[in-house]
C-alpha cells in the first residue's frame, strides 16, 4: 500500500458537503421586512386550524418567491427566508434592549440611527396592539364621563352668571 500525499493546497478539498450560501445583502433584508409587514395579520395569526397553516405556509411560499425574484443571484428557501425572519427579531429585541440600557447608564453604543430605526420598524411589525382590558375601558369611560360633567357644569355656571365662554372673533375682526 503507498501512501500518497493529499494535495490540501485548495480549500475546496475541504468542503465535501454542501456550501454555506452568501449573507443576506441589505436589500434582501428590507425586502423580507416590507412583505413580512404586508402580510402580518395573517402572520400573526394564533389560530391553528388547517386552513390558516395553509394560508401561512403559501405566505411565506410568496414572499420568498418575491424575494428570489428581485434578487436572483441566490436562491433562497422558504426556510432560509423564515430563519432570517427569526433572527432579525431576535437581534431587534437584544439591539434596542442593549441602546435602552446603554441610554440610561449614560454610555454610548456602536448601533447606527439607521440600524436602530431598523430595529425599531422590525418590533413595531412583531407588536401586534393590544385590545384594551374590560377595566381599562371601564376607566376610559368614567374619565370621559367625568369630563363631559365637567364641561356641563362649567358651561351651566356660566349662563347663570351671565358670562359667556365665547371667545372667538368674528373673521372680518382677526388679524
Amino acid at each position: 500500500m503507498t501512501d500518497q500525499p493529499t494535495d490540501y493546497s485548495s480549500i475546496d478539498a475541504f468542503h465535501v458537503g454542501r456550501r454555506r450560501k452568501p449573507n443576506f445583502t441589505d436589500h434582501e433584508v428590507l425586502t423580507i421586512i416590507d412583505q413580512y409587514d404586508v402580510y402580518k395579520e395573517l402572520l400573526h395569526s394564533r389560530e391553528a386550524s388547517k386552513s390558516v397553516i395553509a394560508q401561512k405556509q403559501a405566505i411565506w411560499k410568496q414572499i420568498t418567491e418575491n424575494l428570489n425574484t428581485s434578487y436572483p443571484q441566490v436562491e433562497r428557501t422558504v426556510e432560509d427566508v423564515r430563519r432570517k425572519w427569526k433572527k432579525l427579531q431576535s437581534e431587534a429585541k437584544r439591539e434596542v434592549a442593549a441602546y435602552r440600557a446603554a441610554q440610561l447608564s449614560g454610555s454610548s453604543t456602536p448601533v447606527s440611527n439607521k440600524q436602530m430605526s431598523l430595529y425599531n420598524r422590525i418590533l413595531s411589525i412583531c407588536r401586534a396592539p393590544l385590545p384594551p382590558s374590560s377595566s381599562q375601558f371601564a376607566h376610559a369611560v368614567a374619565v370621559a364621563a367625568a369630563m363631559h360633567r365637567q364641561q356641563a357644569l362649567q358651561l351651566q355656571s356660566n349662563m347663570s352668571n351671565g358670562t359667556s365662554n365665547n371667545h372667538e372673533t368674528p373673521f372680518n375682526e382677526q388679524v
